[in-house]
Formats: C-alpha cells, sequence, structure tokens
C-alpha cells in the first residue's frame, strides 16, 4: 500500500473544515431568512384581515342596498320597457 502524503491530508483536512464553516452558515443564513418570512407572514395577516372584514362590510352594505333600493326601480323600468313595447306593437299594422 502507498502512503498519503501529509501535504494532501493536510489539504484536505481544511477543506473539510472550511466546508463544515460555508455549511453551517448557509443553515443559519436559511434559519433567519425563515424567521423573516414567519414574521413577514404574520404582519400581512395583520394587515389582511382588516382589509377582508372591509371588503365584506363593503359587500353585505351594496347587497343590502341593491335588494332595498335597485329591486324596485328594476321593476319599475322594466314594466316601463314592457309597456312601450306593447304600446308599439298595438300601433303597428300587421301584414298577413
Amino acid at each position: 500500500m502507498t502512503e498519503v502524503p501529509d501535504a494532501i491530508l493536510w489539504i484536505a483536512s481544511v477543506g473539510l473544515i472550511i466546508l463544515t464553516i460555508l455549511m453551517a452558515a448557509i443553515l443559519i443564513v436559511l434559519l433567519v431568512i425563515f424567521s423573516q418570512v414567519k414574521k413577514l407572514i404574520t404582519k400581512m395577516q395583520e394587515i389582511a384581515d382588516p382589509i377582508r372584514q372591509a371588503a365584506e362590510s363593503a359587500g353585505n352594505t351594496v347587497t343590502t342596498f341593491s335588494n332595498s333600493l335597485l329591486r324596485p326601480l328594476a321593476t319599475v323600468v322594466g314594466a316601463m320597457a314592457g309597456f312601450r313595447r306593447g304600446s308599439k306593437n298595438l300601433g303597428k299594422r300587421f301584414k298577413r
């Protein structure tokens, strides 16, 4: 068997130490990024909740308004349109 020179073992040891330090740094950076993303998501939920409630309230208001005020108006406009159409048909002379 051949013996590995000490210089190669020293270079490999230093390389493994550097690789271990780099992997630990990457792991720490990923943990910091995940914690920041978690904080950001929490803040976004805090902001989005009042906006969602306001949108639901606005939707309920529009629904109530349209049901209470616009439905009778639509009925009157529909009746007038039907009356006009009927009066036009009665006023025409029908050819057979």
